[in-house]
């Protein structure tokens, strides 16, 4: 049978055309759950914690892989797609009639059965925690855009995390005529923020540094040295260790301004670990750590990005007290790329222990939100994690193209590799 003629009826039984029954409860809930998900990319962490809701998330994970394979057998290889962590029906090679959605199923006792027969889910946007946000700028805009500016620049936490498409259009109607209009400042690097997140690392680059110029006419020390400290860690990205230094020299030039010094130390430390340093990457950075009066975004970004490296540098003492430092700062339905580098340190972790089964599962999830949010540079940091994780396997073929997926996407923009980077290739393809 061809999947392009697979007809499902949902409504009363389960009933597929020209095939037979289920063959258990879990892959028919399994079916209906991803029909039901529609063209969304979904990761499998999330379809297992649904199929199986009072199991671990390793017990789980290895059912939906034992379900899958059921299913496959059932209607076709072709019935689940998957990529990178995530998993869904093709919907052009499936019709589905689900009726007037009052009929689902009714033997199918199952509590995402249960939430599918209630009102419809939640669309992304109505789900989101930054919906009123969003909507706020969009409504100010309509009547006057430098308010609109003032409201999304307003709040570092929520404007720093919106979804990527949310971002480009916020950032568009809020657009300054000139950098003599209010925020014109903020706007631009918001905006450069959101292009090194997707790693369009060339225009980030030229947003940091029209940034820096705009602050040279305000005559802002301080806007000048952040301007400069992202302009290195753009060039550490791009592999342009010499011009990282460069930018270095010049943010130490305003060190005596207390956020400028949490910057250049944050700066100093992805130098010495981007050049394969870390232990005086560690040493730096946990003598000069921010103390518990700094804003709360300056700690959290000290304390992820050290668990990160604490994680990759097997300091596991220093990691707890970094993770615990993280947990107290997070607001976890608003700080969405903190908690993916924690996960990211706790995936290290189990690296580092041994536990690659564990390990693998959060760098999928990892690469499936990164996926889901357009986030690039997130998803080549957990790429060549993943395939490190793989050759620690034993698993050498599949590392290396996991590999090779990573560097593709840092090929877009990243002239070279950092050491770091380079020696975590070697570690990858001579395991």
């Amino acid at each position: 049978m061809n999947l392009m003629q697979l007809k499902i009826r949902l409504s009363g039984d389960l009933t597929v055309l020209h095939h037979g029954p289920p063959p258990d409860r879990a892959v028919a809930m399994l079916l209906v759950g991803l029909l039901s998900l529609g063209e969304e990319w979904t990761p499998r962490t999330k379809v297992a914690q649904l199929l199986y809701p009072e199991s671990t998330s390793i017990d789980a994970g290895n059912a939906l892989r034992q379900a899958i394979f059921r299913l496959k057998g059932w209607l076709g290889e072709d019935i689940v797609q998957s990529q990178l962590g995530t998993i869904r029906n093709d919907p052009t090679k499936v019709e589905a009639d689900w009726g007037d959605g009052t009929n689902l199923v009714p033997w199918l006792e199952h509590p995402w059965a249960d939430h599918l027969r209630g009102r419809p889910a939640p669309t992304p946007a109505e789900a989101s925690h930054f919906r009123d946000y969003v909507q706020a700028v969009e409504s100010t805009a309509l009547v006057d855009r430098e308010s609109a500016r003032g409201i999304l620049l307003g709040s570092k936490a929520l404007g720093a995390n919106l979804p990527s498409e949310d971002a480009t259009r916020l950032l568009s109607i809020t657009r300054p005529a000139n950098q003599d209009e209010p925020l014109a400042f903020e706007h631009v690097v918001m905006r450069a923020d959101l292009q090194y997140r997707l790693n369009d690392l060339s225009r980030a680059s030229d947003s940091y540094q029209r940034a820096h110029r705009i602050a040279k006419h305000l005559k802002s020390p301080a806007k000048l040295a952040q301007t400069a400290a992202m302009c290195a860690f753009v060039s550490m990205e791009r592999g342009e260790m010499g011009k990282a230094k460069d930018w270095m020299d010049q943010c130490s030039r305003s060190e005596r301004f207390v956020s400028v010094k949490s910057l250049l130390i944050n700066v100093q430390g992805a130098y010495l670990w981007n050049m394969e340093r870390p232990d005086e990457a560690i040493a730096l950075m946990y003598r000069t750590r921010p103390s518990a009066s700094t804003d709360r975004l300056q700690q959290l970004h000290f304390w992820s990005n050290f668990s990160a490296l604490c994680a990759e540098s097997g300091d596991f003492n220093l990691l707890a007290q970094a993770e615990d430092e993280v947990q107290r700062l997070i607001i976890p339905s608003v700080d969405l790329r903190y908690h993916s580098t924690l996960n990211f340190a706790k995936a290290m972790r189990l690296m580092r222990q041994g536990s690659l089964d564990e390990a693998q599962g959060l760098l999928e999830a990892i690469c499936a939100d990164s996926i889901a949010h357009g986030q690039q540079m997130t998803l080549a940091y957990a790429l060549e994690a993943l395939a490190e994780v793989h050759a620690k396997a034993g698993e050498s073929r599949y590392a290396k193209g996991v590999w090779t997926k990573a560097e593709t996407i840092r090929k877009e923009s990243c002239p070279r590799l950092t050491p770091r980077v380079a020696a975590r290739k070697v570690r990858v393809h001579y395991a």
